[in-house]
């Protein structure tokens, strides 16, 4: 089982609760122009009711295993940071994919690496997975980097969907390997 709540150096990466929906969508509202670039869930920006609706999904798949879903929160002031994700959406069921964002008014401080790094960790230890995965966007320098710092390789590379623009993608593979 996954360890919740999951504490690191300034952050508690809790599980989805619904009773934060309004925190949450703002800010959601707030990134939306950063969200929409790199994620696929960001075609619309959300009403509360929405995210409120997803987070009581997104409870449900955690509860089942099924997904694990995590939302940042600093440590100290409780402010909301992000998300990170723990996806089973991978063909190789012995693997997961982890995603992220971070709200852009807490962007640039290493708070997504930290999450990564303390969700990949976490995973591999408890979890009896092969390995964890990042897929980024090619052009999306900043994930790139969070995979990096957060101690992943670069393992490959995919087509990926095309970008909300339209144009074809590359997406970038990374990968840690369990022990």
């Amino acid at each position: 089982m996954f360890p919740v709540p999951l504490p690191t150096e300034r952050l508690t990466l809790r599980g989805p609760d619904p009773t934060a929906a309004e925190t949450i969508n703002s800010a959601i509202r707030d990134s939306f122009a950063a969200l929409t670039q790199w994620l696929p869930w960001a075609d619309h920006v959300p009403s509360a009711d929405e995210t409120r609706e997803h987070l009581t999904r997104a409870r449900d798949a955690f509860r089942a295993g099924q997904d694990l879903g995590l939302f940042v929160w600093d440590t100290k002031s409780d402010e909301f940071i992000g998300a990170v994700g723990l996806h089973a959406r991978l063909a190789d069921t012995s693997r997961r994919e982890i995603g992220y964002w971070i709200r852009t008014s807490a962007a640039g401080r290493g708070y997504a690496t930290e999450a990564v790094q303390a969700v990949a960790r976490a995973a591999l230890k408890h979890m009896s997975l092969s390995g964890v995965e990042i897929h980024v966007n090619a052009r999306n320098l900043p994930s790139q980097k969070v995979a990096l710092s957060a101690g992943f390789l670069l393992a490959g590379e995919d087509a990926g969907r095309p970008d909300p623009d339209g144009r074809p993608s590359r997406v970038l593979v990374y990968e840690m390997r369990a022990p």
